[in-house]
């Protein structure tokens, strides 16, 4: 360059050259020279390339499902599922990540840099250690902390096989449809709501899809009316949300008052498991009497198993607590205690008391983790990928009349 340079001049016509605003009283002599200066400035080319690729990698997952790695996903479904949640991993909120085999798949979402799996890999059996593996190294790639959440018994031995431990936060609430009755004492008061409701004119109608576009604005209405109640709102991930084209593809069961107002409904979806029924959305008016959800869902027990169906799934009550007998870590009861005393935020005893007005039996399910300090983690990127962060946690108590969000 034709210049002596002092250390601290040196640094400075540096930094200068790698922020590209070179000093033009500094010109190359030789070719040597303007080489160097040359990779100085392919240094920060390459830096901000770099930097810009490794911030907005964890986001570039959402883009890379292609619709016949959905189709793929399906069929994979069609052999191996297993659940009513298994409808939701193939939703366009997830992302999918297949084994290196094609003969698996994990459905997830990512919040606050956390991998939330949807329940169990899907797959043979035998492949599960194997697509577990995989994952929890895809993870450690993007630098995400991940977990399994609501997942069934049949793989905990290949969690903890895997190094991750569980934890029981619910029982998914299920129906035996050709035991179900509301004869004897402890069904006597939802006996009389039924048969109060049918002295007054009500009925319930099944519908199937396509819906009439009059009724699909009829369900509109009870969804938005249902909305205004205090702490109501649409979440996504392991449920559904009213948007019409979803709803108007899907069957609906509804009650009608005596002038033939739809009064409640859901929708009913598929679950993979054989001979299993299941539900999704769940909304009445806010007039509505008392009594019209146990009325609803009687007389859709009812006429599931006129359909066929050997059982109902009425969806997971979290936290539910263990029965005599369960064996439990100290870890597991200390955080269900905890949640338990939350009344201020959710109705945990509401949820479980108006699904055990039906369940004839209860199917435990589990998060999967890595350590403790996973759960806070888990818990804040559940709220963000299911919608519940997008405003001030609200104040929630379902009561046995007044049912959860949905039945997932």
């Amino acid at each position: 360059f034709g210049v002596n340079f002092h250390l601290t001049q040196a640094l400075t016509q540096t930094l200068r050259v790698l922020l590209l605003s070179g000093d033009g009283a500094v010109s190359p002599l030789t070719p040597y020279a303007r080489r160097f200066l040359e990779s100085l400035q392919l240094v920060t080319y390459a830096a901000v390339v770099y930097g810009v690729w490794a911030m907005f990698r964890p986001v570039v997952y959402r883009f890379q499902i292609q619709p016949h790695e959905m189709q793929i996903a399906k069929r994979i479904l069609t052999q191996h599922g297993r659940t009513s949640l298994d409808f939701f991993k193939v939703q366009r909120d997830k992302s999918l990540f297949f084994s290196q085999d094609g003969e698996a798949f994990v459905s997830y979402a990512v919040g606050r840099n956390f991998a939330v799996v949807l329940g169990d890999p899907v797959g043979p059996p035998d492949r599960m250690r194997e697509v577990v593996r995989q994952f929890a190294d895809y993870c450690r790639d993007n630098d995400w902390g991940f977990g399994f959440y609501q997942t069934l018994p049949d793989f905990l031995d290949t969690y903890e096989s895997a190094g991750l431990k569980k934890l029981q936060i619910g029982e998914d609430a299920i129906v035996d449809l050709p035991q179900f009755t509301l004869q004897g004492r402890s069904h006597r008061d939802v006996r009389s709501k039924v048969n109060q409701l049918d002295r007054s004119g009500f009925h319930a109608e099944y519908y199937e899809p396509p819906l009439s576009h009059g009724l699909l604005a009829e369900l509109r209405s009870v969804s938005d009316e249902w909305l205004t109640i205090p702490g109501r709102r649409e979440h996504r991930f392991s449920v559904g949300s009213f948007e019409p084209s979803y709803v108007r593809s899907t069957p609906v069961f509804a009650v009608h008052d005596d002038r033939g107002r739809v009064l409640a409904f859901v929708n009913l979806i598929r679950s993979y498991r054989a001979g299993q029924a299941t539900v999704d959305l769940m909304r009445r008016r806010t007039q509505a009497p008392n009594g019209v959800m146990d009325y609803l869902f009687t007389k859709l027990l009812l006429h599931q198993r006129q359909l066929g169906y050997t059982e109902f799934s009425l969806g997971m009550a979290p936290m539910s607590g263990f029965h005599a007998g369960e064996s439990a870590t100290v870890e597991e009861r200390a955080i269900h205690t905890f949640f338990q005393h939350l009344g201020f935020l959710f109705s945990f005893k509401g949820i479980f008391a108006f699904k055990a007005k039906f369940a004839t039996r209860w199917e435990p399910r589990y998060v999967v983790y890595r350590s403790p300090l996973d759960l806070p983690k888990l818990g804040l990127a559940l709220r963000q990928v299911s919608g519940r962060g997008r405003s001030a946690a609200p104040t929630y108590s379902a009561s046995a009349y007044d049912t959860s969000v949905s039945a997932h």
